[in-house]
């Protein structure tokens, strides 16, 4: 599933998922962007999050 910045509702999950840091969410999709229109897809999209969560979060 393609994910954008412009993607609000789907962005406030990802920023529950990272516990409240949307700055963490924003690096995600941008890491994660492989698209020439800035789209990534939804699984690294969490992976990244999931894997740049401080140890005491990610749990």
């Amino acid at each position: 599933m393609p994910v954008t910045m412009k993607s609000s509702e789907l962005f406030d999950r990802l920023v529950e998922i990272a516990n409240g840091d949307a700055r963490l969410v924003e690096a995600a999709i941008q890491a994660s962007a492989t698209d020439p229109n800035g789209e990534a897809d939804l699984k690294d999209v969490v992976q990244y999050i999931l894997s740049h969560l401080p140890e005491s979060q990610a749990a």
